[in-house]
């Protein structure tokens, strides 16, 4: 009996070694293969995302199944966060249809760039001195100055990769700050991510729009990042001016394909192992 407990220690050893092996092991690897990329222009679902009707935007639920939720800190700490219709022309008071006068969200022809649709705003929402709202949520204009706050609530982050913005002018530089997984922080440098102005200048006709673009009005920017990127659990960016986010894109980690298959794989020749085993023992026993 001593030998066949020796025997049933060793299998048991045998078939940890069997679990651990390189093809089973494997199941556990992931990758950043999964790209997401928000707009801004539908929701999680695919449901169409309007503007301009008074709906604050619901940060926790809107791209949940993306992985996302959506946040805003500013100095005032009343402010939230509303979609735009950049697919304006000209200010809501002289008969346009950007709302809040804001017509350096517009995007088009008209300003060299490609119609962006919604794009994420801080809502103004100040109040004036009796307490009332000088910019109802009915009429969204961007804040001067705050954080944007992005969410990536899979465990193990996400690959950012890029992210648009909206009307900054040229002297300011917004500031980006990634958060994570293993607790850690960086405040990322002008050097540690590209930038790529969007307006094509020649297809602008009108002069005063296109020296208020070079301005930085109507300006479209799209920030790359290719470093300290990997493993993000959250990005602050906060502007220093007025401005808009027009989309965003990550990557998330899902299994490998092959990694399923080796478990599979492995589970089917750990069964084959222990049957076998299982049938030495028997005999073993009657010998004993």
């Amino acid at each position: 009996m001593v030998k066949l407990k020796a025997l049933s220690v060793a299998l048991l050893g045998t078939m940890s070694a069997a679990f651990a092996a390189p093809g089973i092991e494997s199941a556990a690897a992931v990758s950043f293969t999964e790209t997401e990329s928000i707009n801004f222009n539908r929701d999680h679902n695919g449901k169409k995302l309007k503007t301009g009707t008074g709906q604050i935007i619901d940060g926790a639920g809107l791209f949940k199944n993306n992985g996302l939720k959506l946040g805003v800190r500013t100095k005032e700490g009343n402010n939230n966060l509303l979609l735009f219709n950049s697919n304006c022309e000209g200010k809501l008071s002289k008969g346009g249809t950007c709302t809040g006068d804001d017509d350096d969200l517009a995007t088009g022809a008209t300003y060299g760039t490609k119609n962006q649709k919604n794009v994420l705003i801080i809502q103004e929402n100040l109040k004036d001195k009796n307490g009332n709202d000088k910019n109802s949520i009915f009429d969204p204009d961007d804040k001067v100055k705050g954080t944007f706050i992005f969410d990536f609530t899979d465990k193990s982050g996400v690959l950012f990769k890029n992210i648009g913005l909206l009307d900054l002018d040229e002297t300011h530089i917004p500031t980006f700050t990634f958060f994570y997984t293993d607790g850690t922080s960086k405040l990322l440098q002008e050097s540690d991510y590209k930038v790529a102005i969007k307006n094509d200048m020649s297809q602008i006709t009108d002069e005063d729009v296109k020296k208020d673009v070079e301005k930085g009005e109507n300006s479209l920017r799209n920030y790359t990042f290719n470093k300290f990127n990997t493993n993000v659990a959250k990005l602050e960016m906060w502007i220093p001016g007025s401005g808009a986010v027009t989309n965003l894109k990550y990557k998330r980690k899902v299994p490998e394909p092959t990694s399923a298959l080796a478990l599979i794989g492995g589970v089917v020749v750990a069964g084959r192992f222990l049957k076998r085993k299982n049938s030495e023992v028997k005999k073993l026993e009657k010998l004993l």
